[in-house]
């Protein structure tokens, strides 16, 4: 009997883990992808590949901006822990971000 073949989104997962050192537009864009296409399916080993995949093209060729915000927003999502309350998520990253004069906060409602 032969071996079912992976999910498409596993693949996918791969295929820009193998793309990551020739072709480095193409890995992220297809890591994206497959994130979106495993969160779809419920496909926990195929996110996993693919966000794998996709950390290290950030930690490659991520901009300074682009890690910064990464880290900001992962910051938020572990503190936040599955609430939604976009009251709670904006006091997060004003606390994070805001200057002390409020500006910030002002300009965000």
């Amino acid at each position: 009997m032969a071996t079912p073949p992976a999910p498409a989104p596993l693949r996918q997962a791969h295929r820009a883990w193998n793309l990551l050192h020739v072709d480095s537009a193409q890995a992220r864009a297809l890591a994206e992808r497959a994130i979106a296409a495993a969160r779809h399916g419920a496909d926990v080993q195929a996110e996993a590949w693919a966000r794998l995949a996709l950390g290290f093209h950030l930690l490659y060729y991520a901009t300074t901006v682009e890690a910064a915000a990464g880290a900001l927003v992962g910051s938020v999502m572990k503190d936040m822990r599955g609430q939604a309350d976009a009251a709670k998520v904006k006091d997060l990253i004003l606390s994070r971000l805001a200057p002390a004069d409020g500006e910030t906060e002002a300009r965000l409602g």
